[in-house]
């Protein structure tokens, strides 16, 4: 006991290590947008109010994720303009997803060391680095680790029978299905596949999983008649649920194998106003792309079917590797197939994003397969040092990456520092207030401004500030005392910058008032 929990100590020590460079920088992209949308809500004296967090989707995609904006709603109220506690929070549920998967990866009977192994290198992947460093998605980490939660609970309640054990898991599954499309089919295949091991205990299995489907369709009615929705859910055809099945395979040998293997491959990184990975997917074209995860995918599909049919080799499958195998399958396949019918189809291979999760199963399987499979010392030291040498690749390139995002955030986060401490010195005031000119982000690396999230909202950086201080920014350089300087990285003040001023649109007046309409167009 004391063993593992000194291990996990470690991993957290070596966690913060890697990432406490980019503790202290603001948010990104997609954030802006949100903030954005959260003080109109803030502002509003009326509906449509907080359904405008819950539907909140500029993109219009169609995704249903009712608890995922809510939970950043509710950290920029905890947290403010305190950037550091949004990393923490993020690195959090991380970690705990971790703790957790080594939970439940006992529970599969796999060893401890092999276990402890395999987790290390799941922690420093470089392929999800960039889930701790952006934010934004403080609810994958956190929903995650919710089913893992839940999915234990299940184990026990098959092994031990407590139905009062249902409730929790309930309510774990619920909310993971709420934050993000891809547990859709989680309890649903749970329920499906344990039925045969639960005699005495099916119904009551049942009708929870029926519960939370129940309520998750409740939910997603009556969110969908709010005056404010996030689009209509795409309707893929047969041809995108063949290509989702085949991004499967092929994600698992490209991403889940070579990258993960191998991630220099994957840089440079490519840095715009979000961070993708580099490597042979990202140069080929969209349809090209399609061609080859088609085409990798149905030969992989046809030799897993071909490989399963030998009888010895079925003999050799570990118990509950199924299980594992059936999460990647599933939450990637719906991955897939909310981006075949986009023009983002690629996004699935070359942002972090979406390899944390299937990850997580994938090295669950390695861990289970070598420690069933792979029994003589010699082989298993060989394992043993690859994983150490893959673990430490992927230190390195995860260092230098998360290097990278802090001098791309650097300036950015001096000038909101500059700010925020002019607002507590008393300088910049509501009488007294600070103009972000709209052409600031052209002085600013790429990363510090999406720009085509830009067009969602009007004004920059002021709203990672809250209500109150809200007061203390002006949207018209002509009423302001302090205007922003890109080039300084301060303000200063109106009458002491040299002309021409920073760029300026022409703003409406109702950008700032303080109520009325939250429309998709405002």
């Amino acid at each position: 006991m004391w063993m593992v929990t000194g291990y996990f100590v470690l991993l957290l020590v070596v966690l913060v290590f890697l990432f406490s460079p980019s503790f202290n920088n603001p948010p990104r992209s997609d954030w802006w947008s949100a903030l954005y949308s959260f003080q109109l809500v803030d502002a509003s004296a009326g509906p449509p109010g907080f359904s405008f967090v819950v539907n909140h989707d500029p993109w219009r995609d169609g995704t249903f994720r009712p608890a995922a904006h809510p939970i950043l709603y509710l950290a920029h109220h905890l947290f403010g303009a305190s950037f550091l506690l949004y990393h923490l929070a993020n690195l959090a549920g991380y970690f705990l997803s971790i703790i957790l998967l080594y939970l439940l990866g006992r529970r599969f009977g796999i060893g401890k060391g092999i276990l402890i192994l395999f987790l290390s290198v799941f922690a420093v992947l470089f392929t999800h680095f960039d889930i701790i460093t952006w934010t934004f998605h403080l609810s994958m980490p956190l929903s995650f680790s919710a089913f893992l939660a839940g999915f234990i609970l299940y184990l026990r309640y098959i092994e031990g029978g407590d139905k009062l054990l249902l409730i929790p898991i309930g309510i774990l599954f619920l909310f993971t299905l709420l934050c993000l499309e891809l547990y859709l089919l989680w309890p649903l295949g749970l329920l499906l596949i344990s039925m045969r091991r639960i005699p005495g205990r099916r119904r009551p299995a049942v009708l929870m999983t029926a519960a939370v489907y129940g309520i998750y369709l409740l939910i997603y009615l009556i969110t969908r008649t709010a005056t404010h929705t996030s689009g209509s859910l795409s309707t893929p055809g047969v041809g995108d649920v063949l290509l989702s099945i085949g991004a499967v395979f092929f994600n698992l040998i490209y991403n889940g194998i070579i990258i993960n293997l191998l991630p220099f491959l994957s840089i440079p990184l490519k840095v715009t106003h979000n961070i993708e990975m580099s490597g042979p997917a990202s140069a080929w074209s969209p349809e090209l792309l399609r061609t080859v995860v088609g085409v990798v995918g149905g030969v992989s599909i046809v030799l897993a079917v071909l490989i399963s049919s030998l009888r010895s080799t079925r003999r050799k499958i570990p118990p509950g590797l199924g299980w594992l195998f059936f999460f990647y399958t599933a939450g990637f396949f719906i991955l897939a197939l909310g981006r075949s019918t986009t023009e983002n189809f690629n996004d699935l291979f070359l942002q972090f994003r979406y390899q944390y999760i299937p990850n997580a199963f994938l090295v669950l399987m390695g861990a289970l397969i070598v420690d069933r499979l792979v029994r003589s010392g010699p082989a298993r030291k060989v394992v043993f040092i690859l994983l150490v040498i893959v673990a430490a690749v992927n230190v390195i390139v995860v260092r230098g990456a998360v290097l990278l995002v802090d001098t791309e955030m650097a300036p950015l986060k001096t000038l909101l520092g500059r700010i925020r401490g002019g607002i507590a010195a008393g300088e910049i005031t509501p009488e007294r207030p600070l103009a972000l000119p709209d052409g600031i982000p052209s002085y600013l690396p790429s990363l510090c401004w999406n720009e085509d999230m830009g067009r969602f909202f009007r004004g920059t950086y002021q709203w990672v500030f809250s209500r109150e201080e809200l007061f203390c920014f002006t949207p018209f350089i002509g009423d302001a005392v302090w205007v922003a300087d890109g080039e300084t990285l301060n303000y200063r003040a109106k009458d002491k910058l040299d002309p021409p001023v920073l760029p300026q649109r022409n703003i409406p007046s109702r950008y700032w008032e303080r109520a009325g309409s939250l429309d998709a167009d405002d």
